[in-house]
């Protein structure tokens, strides 16, 4: 008797049990009880049950391996890797800051970068923002406006581990792109996206965020990317941020006052 088999489309339970029980006459004509309640249509479903579930998988690993099918957000962001492309970390809303002096001095005030303020909104919650560049009120002026994005301003800190291509997973959560500054025993070093053209010396490292939103630093291997020197302080800033799709105030505003705290 040749062997055959199934259509390769019938791989849900109803499917596997309706084609299995039309080849039993193909296979012996000892089997004419196909009452559910038979010792060998009990195996049989249950067969087709487990096959049903081995399907599933099967079916939603391979759809995790394409871009246009894939659900699953780390999946995404590993094969987009593959691709040399980087899913885009939150973005901090953005405004202007209009500092303001109810009159003009004998000399000038500098405002610092980063310098915080804080808006009140009429719930009575307050959003933080920082200067993004420093700004002087020159001594014949009364104001200045100068560029910030929302956020909070967090620092961590680290000891280096004896470790080639160490991670450091940072507590912070919604941690704004491109706010990520380390410095490795008082030395600041470069972000880069890459360490594919990062020589054995150089001082760099870069970021990545995970499906569950946890952003990590990473440094290099000693072929890419300097090794951080062991027991070394490693101190990692970053602007934690609600992203410009969460903010309750518009990602780009008028220049609004406030005061620096």
């Amino acid at each position: 008797m040749g062997r055959t088999s199934l259509p390769y489309t019938a791989k849900d339970y109803e499917s596997l049990r309706r084609e299995l029980v039309a080849r039993i006459p193909q296979l012996t004509d000892r089997w004419t009880d196909f009452n559910p309640t038979d010792p060998g249509m009990v195996l049989l479903e249950l067969f087709c049950g487990v096959a049903d579930m081995l399907f599933y998988y099967l079916d939603a690993q391979t759809a995790e391996a394409f871009l246009p099918t894939a659900r699953q957000r780390q999946n995404l962001i590993n094969l987009c890797k593959l691709i040399g492309y980087r899913l885009d970390a939150p973005v901090a809303a953005t405004t202007e800051l209009r500092f303001s002096l109810p009159a003009a001095l004998d000399g000038d005030i500098t405002i610092p970068v980063h310098t915080i303020c804080r808006a009140r909104l009429s719930d009575g919650t307050t959003i933080d923002f920082e200067t993004t560049q420093s700004a002087t009120i020159s001594h014949d002026s009364v104001t200045a406006t100068v560029p910030a994005r929302q956020g909070k301003r967090k620092s961590e800190t680290f000891t280096a581990r004896d470790v080639r291509s160490q991670q450091i997973r940072l507590a912070g959560k919604s941690i704004a792109q491109g706010s990520v500054a380390v410095t490795v025993a008082g030395e600041p070093w470069t972000e880069v996206p890459h360490f594919v053209e990062s020589a054995a010396d150089a001082r760099h490292y870069r970021t990545e965020t995970d499906d569950q939103g946890v952003t990590a630093v990473l440094f290099g291997d000693g072929v890419n990317g300097v090794v951080p020197t062991t027991g070394a302080t490693v101190v990692v800033e970053y602007l934690e941020t609600l992203g410009a799709a969460n903010s309750p105030l518009p990602c780009t505003s008028t220049a609004r006052s406030c005061k620096s705290m």
